[in-house]
């Protein structure tokens, strides 16, 4: 016979089960809403309110086509963009094209970086600099010294500070 505290364990244990499951996707979701994004939204809503939020129904189509694109290039292929490029284009075509996104990725990694030691300064005053490179050295540890697996369990709890968006709304 079946007690009531079992039968609420259930539930429990499958909600807990599906967050096992959220794993690249959480992650990769969320990795948009970096701190150099952050800071951009902030910014526009700020000076521009709701008059520029007829854009989401105009991207929101195509920023799902991309998704979809790379993700079934990705399963078809068992790799990434870059590398299904550099197997179907030649050399000189797919240089520049990792050129720059390795530009516009080192780029995007300092904002975040100094996105990162600006709010730290606001909080407890110090050198910006030194931060920038704590925490950069912080995140090159993070990767070199843990397991993929638990990497990503780290990075994938470290998504739920994108809860306190919504809470501060309220």
């Amino acid at each position: 016979m079946n007690s009531p505290l079992a039968s609420s364990a259930a539930p429990a244990r499958a909600s807990f089960g599906l967050l096992r499951k959220l794993g690249p996707g959480l992650v990769s979701g969320a990795s948009d809403d970096d701190p150099s994004g952050i800071a951009t939204y902030t910014q526009a809503g700020a000076q521009l309110g709701y008059a520029a939020f007829w854009i989401m129904p105009v991207c929101y189509p195509m920023m799902v086509v991309t998704q979809e694109i790379s993700a079934r290039m990705g399963r078809a292929t068992n790799g990434g963009v870059i590398a299904t490029l550099a197997r179907e284009y030649p050399a000189w075509v797919v240089h520049p094209i990792v050129t720059l996104v390795l530009f516009a990725n080192v780029l995007n990694l300092g904002a975040d970086l100094g996105a990162m030691a600006d709010v730290l300064k606001m909080l407890i005053g110090g050198p910006r600099l030194l931060y920038v490179i704590l925490f950069g050295a912080f995140c090159l540890a993070a990767l070199l010294l843990l397991s993929l697996e638990k990497y990503l369990q780290v990075v994938k709890w470290a998504t739920l500070s994108l809860l306190a968006y919504f809470v501060t709304a309220f």
